[in-house]
């Protein structure tokens, strides 16, 4: 299989009826490995080992019905609340990221409403936030740590760009500073109600 522009992990590769099948780590079973898989498997565990996400709240072929049709998101991200939170889309690094690529992820997004969409083919990630009052997208400059994704619902629309290039620690300073300032405005508005 093609290198990929990912970490590399420790997977499984067995022979079923004669071909190659990896091991999902999410569906917890061998699956055929094609070179989108192969892609998928990459992604997930980066995801899991590099940034943080809990394998538990995540599913692979996730099925949604649009337009009457069963179609299959590559990948799911859930919260807590068990809330669709991410869709992932994977093509095989053959495959080049295309409008058309994005216009199949927007469609799942129709039904799951999703604030966060991933594009991969293994070589290229494209990842946007979908601003919930504007319904429009920022693309990330990185794949976004788990932890982070709670920060960006307390960021205004026009904070989340300065965002991206942000580590956790400084999201906590800069998000602590806002919240002061909000603080400090309230009492300042209710000194002078008061007056």
């Amino acid at each position: 299989m093609k290198q990929l522009n990912l970490p590399p992990f420790k997977y499984k590769v067995i022979k079923q009826n004669g071909k190659p099948a990896i091991f999902d780590v999410i569906r917890k079973k061998y699956v055929a490995l094609t070179p989108e898989e192969w892609v998928r498997q990459h992604f997930v565990h980066y995801l899991i080992e590099h940034k943080g996400y809990p394998a538990a709240l995540m599913a692979n072929e996730m099925a949604i019905t649009l337009n009457g049709m069963t179609r299959r998101c590559d990948s799911v991200l859930y919260d807590i609340k068990m809330q669709p939170r991410m869709i992932i889309e994977y093509k095989a690094a053959t495959v080049p990221i295309t409008q058309q690529v994005f216009q199949q992820i927007c469609s799942y997004n129709f039904v799951l409403k999703v604030k966060w969409l991933i594009v991969s083919n293994g070589l290229q990630h494209y990842c946007c936030y979908l601003h919930p009052e504007t319904q429009q997208f920022t693309f990330v400059k990185d794949i976004p740590f788990y932890e982070e994704l709670r920060l960006y619902r307390s960021l205004h629309s026009d904070e989340i760009a300065h965002f991206s290039a942000f580590t956790l620690e400084k999201c906590a300073i800069f998000l602590k500073s806002r919240i002061a300032n909000e603080k400090n405005h309230r009492l300042f508005s209710n000194s002078l109600n008061q007056d």
